[in-house]
C-alpha cells in the first residue's frame, strides 16, 4: 500500500496516513475510500483505534514514538494529515503531501 499503486482511474494513489491525535479520521477515511486510497492510522498503546476501512498500526508507548514511526513510514507521494508542526517539519523533505487541520 505504497505510493506506487494506482487507483481505478489509473492516477497515483499514495497512502493516506493520520496520526493518533487526528480528530478528522472519519473525514480522511471517507475521502480515501471515495478515491480508492489506502489509509494507515497510527496510535500508541495508550489509545485505541478501530477501523473497518483503515489499517491500524499500534506503536509502542514513549514520548513521540508515533511521530517518529510516522516519519519513518511515510514515503514520497503519501498524504499525511497532522496538526503536529514538528512531524510536518520532519517529513517536509521526503516529498510527502501534508494537510494541516
Amino acid at each position: 500500500m505504497r505510493g506506487d499503486q494506482n487507483n481505478q482511474q489509473g492516477r497515483h494513489a499514495g497512502t493516506d496516513q493520520a496520526d493518533d491525535a487526528c480528530p478528522v479520521v472519519s473525514i480522511v477515511e471517507h475521502m480515501a475510500e471515495k478515491y480508492g486510497m489506502p489509509v494507515i492510522l497510527l496510535c500508541d498503546t495508550n489509545h485505541v483505534l478501530r477501523s473497518e476501512y483503515s489499517e491500524v498500526k499500534v506503536i509502542g508507548g514513549g514520548a513521540d514514538a508515533v511521530d517518529f514511526a510516522l516519519v519513518g513510514l511515510c514515503q514520497k507521494g503519501d498524504l499525511v494529515v497532522t496538526q503536529d508542526y514538528g512531524v510536518a517539519a520532519m517529513i517536509l523533505g521526503k516529498g510527502v503531501y501534508q494537510n494541516f487541520h
